[in-house]
């Protein structure tokens, strides 16, 4: 289960959520009705959680993913936590991706314009909000002028760089490894790959908490 947030006041509460059936059971969204929304809006938080149904139901050959490898009591803690990680930032990064190029309401914009909007994720680290932040860092990306317009990744790398987060390594490794995988395999995925955005997610969350301890530190 997975749900949609969108950037206003409350960004990371709850509106919806998808949910799969096991063999024959239904797919289905949880919606809330107790909020006001603009046709638009509702329209894309649909998009958003079909996105995910489909992505369940395709991204591992008809296996689920979150069952196999998120629920597997076999492996250390050290490396669930990783894949869990590393599904958390993908699943959202999918569903969203899929959900932007079907919603004829969204544009496609330069970094240039998305500035405040980068910054504003990238806190999310510090929130406890970081997976989904990070998630739509990339999306932001991916869905900017810079991102639509390159089909290879040397073509996207220095365009990327000039802004930040970008010019962080770290970010850069990772969006390097998902730009490249959507454009060879699009949402098919394995183990492996979804493990490596894990740990680059964990490094990106522990840099960011070694910055603020840091700066807090100096305060003082």
């Amino acid at each position: 289960m997975s749900s949609y947030r969108y950037p206003e006041d409350g960004y990371f509460d709850f509106h919806a959520s998808a949910f799969v059936g096991k063999e024959d059971g239904a797919d289905g969204i949880l919606l809330r009705t107790d909020i006001a929304r603009h046709p638009a809006e509702l329209k894309h938080i649909l998009l958003h959680e079909l996105a995910h149904i489909f992505c369940t139901r395709n991204e591992l050959g008809g296996d689920n993913f979150y069952e196999r490898y998120c629920m597997d009591d076999t492996i250390s803690r050290e490396e669930d936590g990783t894949i869990n990680a590393g599904y958390a930032v993908w699943r959202e990064l999918a569903a969203e991706l899929i959900a932007f190029e079907l919603d004829d309401n969204c544009d496609v914009v330069p970094l240039r314009r998305k500035k405040d909007l980068l910054s504003y994720y990238e806190g999310e680290l510090l929130t406890g909000n970081g997976k989904m932040g990070v998630s739509m860092i990339l999306c932001e990306a991916m869905t900017s002028d810079e991102g639509e317009a390159s089909m290879t990744w040397d073509a996207a790398k220095s365009k990327f760089a000039r802004f930040k987060p970008f010019d962080d390594p770290l970010y850069r490794d990772l969006l390097k490894l998902v730009f490249t995988h959507v454009r060879e395999y699009f949402i098919v995925i394995d183990r492996d790959f979804i493990y490596e955005i894990g740990v680059l997610y964990l490094s990106i969350a522990a840099q960011a908490m070694i910055a603020s301890l840091k700066n807090r530190f100096q305060e003082e």
